[in-house]
């Protein structure tokens, strides 16, 4: 008598184009390449985090944000959002909501939790994170967005590196 085994594989691609079947469904990067962002913070507390625009090739889900390289740094909450005409800029302030965000525009007023969220091809949004500075200095190397394509789960990771420092410059 054999025996019949059910094996489930799934997979997740994080930037291997080739062994995934295509290029990436959604782009969080900037189109200047990697950059680093050094904020003056005095002490631990509430930050505003809008990062490079996501934009969808394909219709997709997003399943979750994590932060990459935190360093006293963590999340507590992750949204999506519309754009703001040009004025969209990655950056980040103290607060919640910081200034960076204009609490009457369409940036925070449009904002939906990102996990769970889709968008469609073509697509842009932007993230907006709400995140606590533990200690300065505190470092973000970057964030993560894990999302799904068809039946196909991959991350894609921002090029914003954040440095919260008692001073900046040379």
């Amino acid at each position: 008598m054999s025996r019949l085994r059910a094996v489930a594989v799934v997979v997740t691609c994080a930037g291997a184009a080739v062994a995934c079947g295509g290029p990436p469904a959604l782009d969080v990067g900037q189109d200047g390449g990697e950059s680093t962002l050094c904020t003056i913070a005095s002490r631990p507390g509430d930050w505003t985090v809008a990062s490079h625009t996501a934009d969808a090739s394909t219709d997709l889900e997003l399943e979750e944000l994590e932060l990459v390289g935190a360093d006293g740094v963590r999340l507590e909450e992750s949204s999506l959002s519309t754009l703001d005409g040009p004025t969209t800029i990655p950056g980040t302030s103290p607060g919640w909501p910081g200034e960076l965000v204009d609490v009457d525009g369409p940036i925070w007023r449009d904002r939906r939790q990102a996990e769970g969220e889709t968008m469609a091809k073509g697509e842009s949004r932007v993230l907006v994170l709400r995140v606590v500075v533990e200690e300065v200095p505190a470092t973000l190397e970057g964030i993560r967005v894990h999302y799904r394509s068809g039946w196909r789960g991959r991350a894609a990771d921002t090029s914003m590196r954040v440095e919260w420092r008692e001073a900046c410059g040379p």
